[in-house]
């Protein structure tokens, strides 16, 4: 599955690019104890310009809409399948910080372990019970002033490890300034703002 089923599916999710990685979960509960709560329901990450009515049956979503299915641990998105719900899913954690940082994993992954992602995730809106109702999500670059394929230009930053097809973190500390970098990457890079609908699908 590609990062950008993030979206992300989070179509979390993550658009196709170099995101950090890890072979073991470097947030745990604990890390999440303190972070605010994404409310639970049916949510757009749509993509500039995309035309659609939130009103609408998720079904009836174009493509675009970046329609997802947010629970307390788990996201689910990416094609739709004819009950209407998704064929991808992925397990999150967010962990307490500033930004807060999304801990990503493929559940559905096939032919063995999948890795760990992460994404920075800024709310923007609050409902009247603290829980986040619309934030801006972006992938955890692997290499300075990018946040997107073109990674490959800017230098590694530190704590973090080149692979094949992204790079690896072994440290909280190298997420978390990854995210900050990216927080602040050019506009033209991705940074999507996901929208809580409605509670049910």
């Amino acid at each position: 599955m590609r990062v950008r089923q993030i979206a992300l599916l989070i179509s979390l999710m993550i658009a196709g690019c170099s995101a950090v990685t890890s072979e073991r979960p470097l947030f745990d509960r604990a890390d999440a104890a303190a972070a605010p709560r994404l409310k639970a329901g049916l949510w757009a990450m749509p993509e500039p310009d995309c035309r659609f009515d939130s009103r609408a049956p998720r079904t009836g979503w174009p493509e675009c809409a970046g329609g997802m299915l947010v629970g307390p641990t788990s996201v689910a998105g990416g094609e739709g399948d004819q009950p209407g719900g998704y064929k991808g899913a992925l397990q999150y954690l967010l962990a307490a910080g500033d930004p807060p940082v999304l801990q990503l994993r493929d559940t559905d992954k096939e032919g063995g372990e999948s890795p760990y992602f992460y994404a920075g995730l800024r709310p923007t809106r609050l409902d009247a019970r603290g829980r986040v109702v619309e934030a801006r999500v972006w992938p955890a670059p692997c290499r300075n002033g990018v946040a997107s394929d073109s990674n490959a230009n800017g230098a590694l930053l530190p704590g973090l490890e080149a692979i094949s097809g992204g790079c690896r973190a072994s440290a909280q500390a190298a997420v978390r300034n990854a995210v900050r970098v990216g927080e602040t990457a050019p506009a033209k890079d991705f940074a999507p703002i996901a929208r809580w609908v409605r509670t049910r699908d």
